[in-house]
């Protein structure tokens, strides 16, 4: 029995969108679960990173305060038989005293602070030694430990002493109980050095009960926490756990990890029953939707199917024409039937994929961070360029290379966020100097300008402007972000060589590199 188109084309379009529906639908149930862990991953990885860098920042500024105080002792310290005579010693210790005193309240969380000297030339409970002894918080001088009641390998009562001076250098030490104070903390002792001498120690304790109150506020999801490990992975602050344990692996959790300053790393963790929870209400959206999709597009393909005759044709061709990448086609039928309404929707959506392209385009070739045209804009630029200097349709042309100085130190001591700012700024002088050239990022701290018609012209200029603006934003005041150094090397090109573009580039990087070297060399 003959079949009719009709029904050739409705039975053809069930049996693709019923296959089409099984698939993506499968698809989109097998992509929920790693979208769902992946999104969950990311967001402890977010959480992490801002915590610890907020755990991590009190932790520095705890270590600040400790070089602060060893560098006003170590200043004032003439001689070794400064200590070794009791009244100069005492008068010595007396002007120390009243420094930590002083400064000993801008460090949150601290018990007690410390000045100790080499016991070896010293009296056993010579130094300063300030301590928290009532509940108002008040720090308040104390008589220090006598190093000749305990042994250098007593660490309970001395390790804060011989630990770091053993080490040679500032140290975290892990978290113990104090018999001295009856505290259980951690402590960031510098050994001091001077005149090739073991002079003593300088250090702070903090109550460990302060970092773990840090570590219990932090809250995400619904039943997500976190807790503290040592580099050992043996937990040092858990909800639920004791100290000295360690957290079972099994994959009923889904965890990230980030060392904190002193070491230890934060650990943050979710059951892995919530992101569970949380994937099956997806495949149930995702299985839902598809039900519906199927069940919209099956009603539509049998109205289409009704009066889809001749104009298929020509409307299959313009389609061809736009898979071909012809987004210009015209999609304008008189139908007067569903084909009608169906070119209809291929021209919106042609508009749209024309718009959409545009805008990937766009995002494809700029630096997100800068503005500035992206490494991807530079390649296609260059390869433009090449054609235009091969017909000679070129004739002044010059390429710039920067590096911007300074990244990685602000990024360890400020933060990315600051270094982004110092990326910004840089690229900043650099558009405001080189207004009629491409500008563009290509690499991390890495710009290139190309310079043609005035801008080619006035190069050595333009360069010294740069560097009298550079220079003006390097005042005392002002933040290492703000403060502008950017390494720059010059290659003009020979349009009448056959040299190729991307040497020219190299030349220009190489004149950069060597300036770079030039201006560390100067500091």
């Amino acid at each position: 029995m003959k079949t009719s188109i009709h029904s050739k084309i409705l039975r053809l379009n069930l049996s693709v969108l019923l296959l089409c529906a099984v698939f993506v639908g499968g698809f989109g149930i097998l992509c929920a679960s790693h979208f769902v862990k992946d999104d969950t991953q990311e967001h402890l990885q977010l959480i992490s990173q801002r915590e610890s860098a907020r755990i991590s920042a009190r932790l520095q500024n705890i270590e600040q305060y400790v070089k602060t105080v060893s560098y006003v002792v170590l200043d004032g310290l003439d001689d070794l038989d400064e200590l070794k005579d009791t009244l100069r010693q005492q008068a010595f210790t007396d002007y120390n005293l009243n420094f930590m005193r002083a400064t000993i309240h801008n460090v949150n969380s601290a018990v007690a602070v410390y000045l100790r000297y080499n016991p070896k030339f010293t009296p056993p409970t010579s130094g300063v030694f300030l301590a928290k002894t009532s509940k108002n918080g008040n720090i308040l001088k104390q008589v220090p430990t006598d190093f000749s009641k305990y042994d250098p390998s007593d660490i309970e009562h001395v390790g804060w002493y011989y630990v770091p001076v053993i080490s040679g250098k500032p140290i975290w030490m892990d978290p113990y109980e104090n018999k001295n104070v009856d505290i259980y903390m951690i402590s960031y002792v510098m050994p001091l050095v001077k005149f090739g001498t073991e002079v003593g120690v300088v250090g702070v304790d903090i109550d460990f009960g302060y970092l773990t109150s840090e570590i219990a506020s932090i809250s995400f999801l619904e039943s997500g926490y976190a807790y503290l490990e040592n580099k050992n992975g043996t937990v040092i602050y858990h909800p639920s756990l004791s100290r000295g344990s360690r957290v079972p692996d099994n994959f009923r959790r889904v965890c990230v990890k980030r060392v904190l300053s002193n070491g230890m790393v934060l650990v943050l963790e979710v059951p892995a029953s919530e992101t569970n929870m949380q994937r099956d209400a997806l495949v149930a959206e995702i299985m839902g939707f598809t039900f519906i999709i199927l069940l919209v597009f099956g009603l539509i393909s049998v109205r289409m199917a009704r009066s889809i005759t001749e104009p298929l044709t020509a409307l299959t061709e313009s389609a061809n024409q736009m898979v071909a990448g012809n987004i210009d086609v015209s999609l304008e039928f008189r139908s007067d039937d569903e084909v009608e309404d169906l070119a209809h929707n291929f021209a919106a959506i042609r508009k749209y994929v024309k718009e959409y392209m545009g805008f990937v385009r766009g995002v494809a070739f700029k630096d997100g961070l800068t503005g500035v045209r992206n490494k991807t804009a530079f390649d296609t630029f260059l390869a433009d360029l090449q054609n235009k200097v091969n017909m000679f349709a070129v004739t002044e042309l010059g390429f710039v290379s920067f590096d911007v100085n300074n990244l990685k130190k602000v990024n360890e001591c400020s933060g990315h966020d600051h270094g982004d700012l110092l990326l910004q700024n840089a690229c900043q002088i650099i558009c405001q100097v080189f207004g009629h050239s491409p500008v563009f990022r290509v690499g991390g701290d890495e710009f290139v300008a190309v310079l043609q018609y005035e801008d080619y012209r006035n190069r050595e200029a333009l360069l010294a402007e740069m560097d009298r603006k550079m220079a003006a934003t390097r005042s005392e005041d002002s933040a290492p972000w703000d403060r502008i150094s950017i390494a720059k090397g010059l290659a003009v090109y020979n349009c009448y060589t056959n040299e190729p573009l991307v040497d020219a580039v190299q030349r220009a990087h190489d004149a950069m590199y060597e300036n770079k070297r030039a201006m560390k060399s100067f500091g």
